[in-house]
């Protein structure tokens, strides 16, 4: 095909024009379209990742019937192993945890229980894992571990119960003094309606001889 002067000008031009942006142009596009599809697809990945781990909370709400200490712990380190970034392995988790203290596997539990308080994000679970975990330290008279897990958490509406379970460690461990101002600030905490605050006010009565 010819063409004219013109023509032959603008084509010229067009490709010089193209020759030093269109390189840029193409990347630019392709990064949208790679950002776009890349967005899609680790929706799609978090999308299986939690369909699986749900049929892990599923199975284990069904072994748990069975009443099978050593399927149940099986069940929550495979939904570790294979999820281990899900809410719903999290649940598991929690649930053979609870299952493996009812059972009399203090060492089960607590092990489940660190992996929760180290890895689970859910404020709801969380705060629990840790309450029960600070419990089973106490119990093995590892105090300053079971202190560091009942720091006050983030929410403030578990402050009042973190307080609380810190007197608790603390008049275990004797340190009377710190003791008695834990259980103050967990009635301060907790509200005149809480119906813990009577409990509290009990031990921090039992209390005041201590010094």
């Amino acid at each position: 095909m010819a063409y004219d002067l013109q023509e032959q000008e603008q084509i010229a031009e067009l490709k010089a024009w193209w020759g030093k942006w269109g390189k840029l142009i193409l990347t630019s596009a392709a990064a949208g379209i790679f950002t776009f599809g890349g967005v899609q697809a680790w929706n799609y990945y978090n999308s299986q990742q939690s369909i699986g781990a749900s049929l892990y909370l599923s199975d284990m709400e069904k072994i748990l019937a069975e009443k099978n200490p050593t399927k149940i712990i099986a069940l929550a380190d495979k939904a570790i192993a294979e999820y281990p970034k899900n809410a719903y392995t999290a649940r598991v988790v929690f649930l053979a945890a609870k299952a493996a203290h009812d059972n009399g596997d203090v060492l089960a539990s607590k092990r489940l229980l660190m992996w929760i308080a180290d890895n689970a994000s859910e404020d709801i679970l969380l705060p629990i894992a840790k309450l029960r975990l600070a419990a089973i330290l106490a119990d093995e008279k590892k105090y300053d571990a079971a202190l560091d897990q009942v720091k006050t958490f983030s929410d403030d509406g578990y402050a009042g119960l973190f307080l609380d379970a810190k007197g608790d460690i603390l008049t275990a461990k004797e340190d009377f003094p710190a003791a008695k101002t834990a259980y103050k600030e967990a009635i301060a905490k907790l509200g005149k309606d809480s119906p813990n605050v009577r409990f509290v006010e009990l031990k921090l009565s039992a209390l005041e001889t201590k010094n």
